[in-house]
């Protein structure tokens, strides 16, 4: 005995030796399983340094390894928790779990490569109890969450296909580990008045874990024993909830005794509701109709105010925001630059983080009342969380587990099968149970389904598709789910047992990745393409096309005709666009003559130039003389005229007579008098003070000298021929052109 002893102790030192010397750390190796080769093949055959030298010692070698390994687990574990330091105790969960891995690696190693699951399954739950708190229990966790798949295999050295377990719940290696992990499930939820935060995500871990490990089909993975919950009431396990109506007349003890009759007489008692009397049917409905009736009325001014609060937000939005939808995440919120280098901000945000999280680290292990929960125990508590219109949580907890109530209630009484299923089951669970299941009959049944329908469909359902569409589907597809769940739970899930899945690996499409030669459809359509005989085609139609010197010598043509006629003075239509036509047609071959074209010439600056240096012949320069002597005509026309009448006033003074002189003067002088007669009266009936002034105007009249008709003429001849020199010699055209256009310059030569 004492040797197998100091066998153990040395075989637990030579592994603590070999598993040190392996570079891992806790938190890869949780999350990914080691290789078989991180381990020297002499280790993984079991070929220790201890067992050669006792080979006589060793009988059974699995169960010795079994002992070592256990025993190495355990002193690993013990030490680091009692040293209760951070880093020992990661220590020792790093052993625990390359211990484990170790396992499964050696596993086609052993005498009986069977029982290596055993020997996981003991080892997983040694480590598991010697876990002290939830902290270690969350520490270590992730381990268990990556290894789900090695569970699975049970005592196969082979693999499991995807999705499929050989676990049974009922057998080894599972059924006392089961049993075992269930009890503390039981402990977690009886102690939830002094549970953490800890302790709720370690009962979360760990029911996801068992729910997982067995299949879909496994009795005890789908509540076989159709057991009702009732953790409602987890928030009152310091004061008694009571199970009767109570007096009262204030509002929150009449809704408090109400609700917690309905609780306890109809959600928590759905078989009992289902099988009892009409007298008991009637006294939960007379409870429910005016708790029901007060729970809705408070949901309208929920969604009454939802909808006047949207409203406002609407015509705040169309107000800032006219004709233009209202995103607000346009703009990422972004950290300015200022404060992503200033050290002093980086200084105080890390602090603020490091603070937070400390925070958060403490209240994980601080009480915490379950404020979801609806609190039974308290009255005015109970009434506030359904009372508040801005808080519609407790609400519609309460009518979801009243659809899930009545819907399963109208199952009961609608169908033998369910019917059977539940009677069975409850008594089974309580074989003194005094349910009359003989109870119902044909009125009973109808009462029973007029309660469920009228409250499911006629209340909340109608309500709901009104006021909320969205959880009215979602209480319609619910309550259709829990009803094929139920179907399938009564069937024994046999659809599941003989679901596999497919270990055909499958292969990716192949796609041609080469490109094909491009082809272009006139039609759009080969079927009509290749009846369409008709040829289309830019390249069919026949056309002219124009080119620069054609349209050069039509626009010279036309200039010239422009020139002989006599000109309009009238713009033809659309005549810049046409000449802007013309100019691009030319531009290909006239390009460099576009310095003769401006806005006033057009394209008459093209030739004009050319047909100036040309000889022009007499009747061009007749009528050009013509046009340029007409202002000067006009005005000998004006000189003469002029003339005339001077000489017709200068014979009639020369043949007045002496008397009539006379008498023109007196004439005169006479009616000078009377205008200053006249004058004076105005000035009379004028106001004192103001004066009128007469500002006598004399005209004068300037002489013009008469000029001869024969120089008249000359100076015409004299024009003539120095138009002529000036269109011979271009050079002299602007002086004579300044000379011609001054006015004075012809009256000069007129009065020589």
């Amino acid at each position: 005995m004492t040797d197998t002893e100091e066998l153990i102790q040395n075989s637990v030192g030579f592994l603590r030796k070999i598993f040190k010397a392996l570079p891992i750390s806790l938190y890869s190796i949780e999350n990914e399983p080691l290789p078989s080769s991180m381990f020297h093949e002499s280790i993984l055959n079991f070929e220790w340094e201890p067992l050669k030298s006792n080979c006589s010692v060793i009988h059974d070698r699995d169960s010795l390894i079994d002992i070592v390994l256990k025993r190495f687990i355990i002193d690993s574990m013990t030490s680091a928790i009692e040293d209760e330091e951070g880093n020992n105790l990661e220590k020792g969960l790093l052993k625990s779990c390359i211990c484990l891995d170790f396992v499964y690696n050696s596993r086609s190693n052993r005498s009986n490569p069977a029982s290596w699951g055993n020997t996981f399954f003991e080892l997983f739950s040694t480590t598991i109890d010697l876990l002290n708190s939830p902290s270690t229990f969350l520490k270590f966790w992730p381990y268990a969450e990556s290894r789900i798949e090695w569970f699975k295999m049970n005592t196969s050295i082979e693999p499991v296909s995807l999705g499929e377990s050989n676990l049974i719940s009922y057998k080894q290696p599972l059924y006392e580990k089961l049993r075992h992990w269930n009890d503390i499930l039981t402990k977690l939820e009886n102690n939830d008045v002094l549970n953490t935060v800890k302790h709720y995500g370690m009962k979360y871990k760990l029911e996801n874990f068992l729910s997982e490990l067995l299949p879909i089909n496994e009795e005890s993975n789908f509540n076989r024993s159709a057991s009702i919950s009732a953790l409602q009431e987890s928030d009152s396990k310091w004061e008694g909830s009571p199970s009767e109506r109570e007096s009262g007349r204030n509002s929150d003890v009449i809704f408090s005794a109400d609700y917690n009759f309905v609780f306890y007489h109809l959600i928590i008692r759905p078989i009992e509701f289902a099988f009892s009397d009409l007298e008991y049917k009637n006294d939960v409905d007379r409870s429910l109709s005016p708790l029901l009736d007060a729970i809705l009325e408070i949901e309208e001014n929920f969604y009454s105010k939802i909808k006047m609060n949207n409203r406002t937000r609407y015509a705040l939005e169309e107000a800032l925001n006219r004709e233009y939808y209202t995103n607000y995440d346009v703009m990422s919120p972004k950290l300015p630059v200022y404060m992503k280098h200033s050290n002093a901000m980086k200084m105080d945000r890390n602090e603020f983080w490091k603070d937070l999280q400390n925070i958060k680290e403490s209240e994980d292990f601080i009480l915490r009342p379950t404020i979801m929960d609806i609190s039974l125990g308290n009255k005015t508590s109970l009434y506030r969380q359904f009372t508040q219109e801005d808080d519609d949580y407790y609400r519609k907890q309460f009518i979801l587990q009243l659809c899930f109530t009545t819907n399963l209630i109208r199952n009961l009484i609608s169908s033998d099968e369910t019917r059977n299923f539940y009677k069975s089951c409850y008594l089974r669970e309580n074989p003194l149970s005094d349910i009359n299941f003989e109870n119902l009959d044909e009125v009973n049944k109808k009462r029973g389904l007029n309660i469920c329908s009228y409250i499911c469909d006629n209340r909340v359902l109608k309500f709901y598709k009104i006021k909320d569409p969205d959880f009215c589907n979602v209480i319609r597809k619910l309550m259709s789910s829990d009803k094929r769940f139920a179907a399938a739970k009564i069937d024994g899930f046999k659809e599941f047992q003989n679901s596999r899945i497919s270990k055909e690996k499958l292969s990716s499409p192949t796609f041609d990745k080469t490109f094909k030669k491009f082809t272009f459809i006139k039609m759009g359509n080969k079927l009509i393409n290749n009846v369409w005989k008709i040829p289309t085609g830019l390249d069919k139609i026949e056309r002219e096309v124009k080119k620069p010197e054609g349209v050069y010598e039509a626009a010279q043509a036309k200039w010239e005709s422009k020139v002989s006629s006599e000109p309009s003075g009238e713009e033809a239509k659309d005549e810049i666009i046409r000449q802007w036509q013309t100019l691009r047609f030319l531009r290909s071959r006239y390009l460099f003559d576009f310095d003769k074209v401006n806005e006033n010439t057009g394209v008459d600056g093209l030739f004009e130039k050319f047909k100036k240096t040309g000889a022009l012949d007499d009747s061009f320069k007749e009528k050009l003389l013509h046009k340029i002597n007409q202002e000067h005509r006009k005005k000998l026309q004006d000189a003469r005229e002029y003339r005339i009448g001077r000489e017709r006033k200068k014979r009639a003074l020369e043949e007045e007579t002496p008397s009539e002189r006379e008498q023109k003067m007196k004439s005169q002088r006479l009616d000078n008098g009377f205008q200053k007669e006249g004058d004076e009266m105005k000035s009379r009936e004028t106001l004192p003070g103001q004066e009128m002034s007469k500002d006598n105007t004399k005209i004068t009249g300037t002489g013009v000298s008469s000029q001869d008709p024969d120089d008249v003429v000359d100076g015409g001849k004299s024009a003539l021929q120095s138009t002529t020199a000036q269109l011979e010699n271009p050079k002299a055209e602007d002086s004579n052109t300044a000379s011609l256009g001054n006015p004075n310059s012809f009256s000069a030569q007129s009065m020589k």
